[in-house]
């Protein structure tokens, strides 16, 4: 089975102005398919990782996964294709936060 490698970043933006990445922001990969959480690893298949996992100093979350098949990077309830031939961005609009 092959697999790749997954390096989506989250950053925060206003209206079309990116503003900040965001390091340790909590991240979900799910399957397109059924929305279901996927296996994930930090190498070709054989170490696995904690899915959700959160994003590192740079605001980035690696992983590797099967190969070909279609994913969801969710964060702070924003959702972002993950593929092969996508961007690996995610990102999260600020104006419609609410803070608690």
């Amino acid at each position: 089975m092959a697999y790749t490698l997954f390096q989506p970043t989250v950053f925060e933006r206003s209206g079309t102005t990116t503003l900040n990445i965001i390091p340790g922001a909590a991240i979900e990969i799910r399957n397109q398919s059924d929305s279901n959480l996927t296996n994930i690893f930090s190498d070709e298949g054989i170490t696995s990782i904690d899915n959700p996992g959160v994003t590192d100093t740079n605001g980035q979350f690696t992983f590797y996964a099967v190969s070909g098949i279609a994913y969801n990077s969710i964060s702070n309830g924003q959702t972002s294709p993950l593929g092969e031939d996508s961007p690996s961005l995610i990102s999260i609009n600020v104006d419609t936060i609410t803070e608690a």
